[in-house]
């Protein structure tokens, strides 16, 4: 049952008190993403957010929430400012998560909107998406880029951000699609939240998440993304799914290790075990020194640049770290010239070094 019912008035119209008394009231119920326990995560109309860095693997995970919505044979609308379809539709949804081409084309509506619809007919086939009801997923992928599209709104702005919000998410979710949002987080952001106005929190009808990469995705990897319901669920029902101490609602795992299967993923929650079987890692030296030599391990060549962007964490702790590695031996550093002439510094690591190093950290 949608919060909403559809409006084409624009909400103008009296709602039926009546129906409230009458017995009909009853309490909403998360229905989409749901985690290998059996919660989900994500409400049908209400608006969502989860954001994090560039690069930390949230529209990865959106794509499996999306992949399993479709093998339960829902309706999604994907609305992508940020991609295109042969990596969205056919790199992950077939070739990663499985989908067969009959499951996409009858139940996947894929876009990459340019501009707020002006035209007569574009703003006809807008309101026909948004008014039939029939998706009950809507994803909008890169949320700047959709708001300055929207008739050059200004995401920094508390208006731009409400206007954008009640001209392009509302008239979903009042048609009882569930919407989730992809949005960017700064990585040293002190905010908590995602880049532009506050606006985008308070305008939520649902959950706001927020990704954090615990290990890197990529082929032949085996990629983590952690998340966490920061600190809004008006619905009422996620969070008490979510680690008292951790906000910890879910755990995205990817595995590509085996050249000879299909990736492996899946979508946990703990809420249901005593103790969370592999926590957060925090930014202490012994976890970030592993991570720098696996990350150097697979890239080997690598400079300090691409070391501090690769590892997630503090820069001035990896470099630390990185220096203590170099000095200890456990990575080589060779001096090369770069392209513009500089020198910069490539870094290794030595197989019969590295293996017991792992095993004796672990």
């Amino acid at each position: 049952m949608a919060l909403y019912e559809a409006q084409p008035d624009y909400g103008w119209e009296a709602v039926d008190l009546t129906r409230v008394f009458g017995g009909e009231r009853q309490k909403l119920q998360p229905t989409l993403w749901t985690c290998t326990n059996g919660v989900s995560l994500v409400y049908p109309g209400l608006s969502h957010s989860i954001f994090g860095p560039s690069g930390c693997g949230k529209s990865l995970l959106v794509d499996a929430v999306v992949a399993q919505a479709i093998q339960d044979d829902k309706q999604v609308l994907y609305l992508d400012y940020e991609d295109i379809a042969d990596n969205v539709v056919g790199d992950r949804l077939h070739d990663t998560f499985g989908l067969t081409i009959d499951q996409i084309v009858s139940s996947l509506v894929y876009m990459n909107p340019e501009m707020k619809p002006i035209s007569e007919r574009a703003r006809d086939l807008f309101e026909s998406l948004a008014w039939r009801g029939g998706f009950d997923l809507v994803v909008i992928d890169g949320v700047n880029t959709a708001i300055s599209s929207w008739g050059g709104l200004n995401s920094n702005s508390t208006d731009d951000v409400t206007l954008w919000d009640l001209e392009v998410v509302r008239p979903f979710t009042r048609a009882g699609c569930a919407v989730l949002m992809v949005d960017h987080i700064g990585k040293d952001t002190a905010s908590g939240f995602a880049i532009g106005s506050q606006a985008k929190r308070a305008v939520l009808t649902g959950c706001a998440f927020q990704a954090k990469n615990v290990r890197p995705f990529g082929k032949g990897r085996k990629g983590i993304l952690d998340i966490t319901l920061a600190d809004k669920d008006r619905g009422g029902e996620v969070q008490r799914h979510a680690d008292e101490r951790t906000r910890l609602v879910c755990r995205f795992t990817l595995d590509d290790t085996n050249p000879e299967a299909d990736p492996l993923w899946s979508l946990e929650n703990f809420s249901d075990r005593d103790e969370i079987p592999f926590h957060v890692p925090s930014d202490t030296a012994e976890e970030k020194r592993a991570a720098v030599l696996e990350f150097v391990q697979n890239n080997p060549g690598c400079n300090s640049n691409s070391i501090s962007n690769g590892v997630v964490g503090k820069r001035a702790l990896i470099g630390k770290v990185l220096h203590e590695l170099v000095a200890d031996g456990k990575i080589t550093r060779e001096m090369r010239p770069s392209r513009s002439g500089r020198i910069q510094y490539a870094h290794f690591v030595d197989e019969l070094i590295l293996k017991p190093i792992t095993e004796e950290e672990e």
